[in-house]
């Protein structure tokens, strides 16, 4: 229903915020297609705020990600995927669960403390008030396993 109001007014651009989050799997996948659909035809834009990492990388082409109110990465969706240069952006792809049975899983090592939202410069070992990561070399690769990023071995 929240789309047909959407659409009655014959918008360019949509403002999608946590569009599918209450709904069951089974119903998300159904919405997100017709969205796609709606796009094609209407010629819509969609802005999506999402926690959901799998729902960017499926509507997205284009992604921003925010912390602590401060947009600290944002690009080309698989480029910020396959590629993160923010240690927040890393950690918040390490932190999707792997469904790879056997792969050991490894992890950002994200040192020093959550900075306060109040003051986040305050926080002692943080990069631009997120946590520093030492794990991070050049060249290192990502893949992708059912839409889920991973790092790989």
């Amino acid at each position: 229903m929240a789309i047909a109001r959407a659409l009655v007014v014959d918008p360019d651009f949509i403002v999608c915020d946590e569009p599918v989050s209450m709904l069951d799997v089974s119903i998300r996948a159904g919405v997100l297609n017709l969205m796609k659909e709606l796009q094609d035809e209407y010629d819509l834009t969609y802005l999506f705020i999402s926690h959901d990492l799998s729902l960017i990388r499926y509507m997205c082409d284009r992604a921003g990600i925010m912390y602590l109110g401060n947009m600290v990465e944002q690009g080309p969706t698989d480029d910020i995927i396959d590629d993160p240069k923010h240690p927040y952006t890393e950690a918040l792809f390490d932190a999707v669960p792997d469904v790879e049975l056997g792969e050991e899983r490894r992890r950002a090592n994200a040192t020093g403390e959550v900075p306060s939202p109040r003051n986040p410069r305050a926080a002692a070992g943080t990069t631009r008030g997120v946590p520093t990561s030492s794990r991070r070399t050049a060249g290192t690769a990502r893949r992708r396993r059912s839409g889920a990023p991973t790092s790989s071995s």
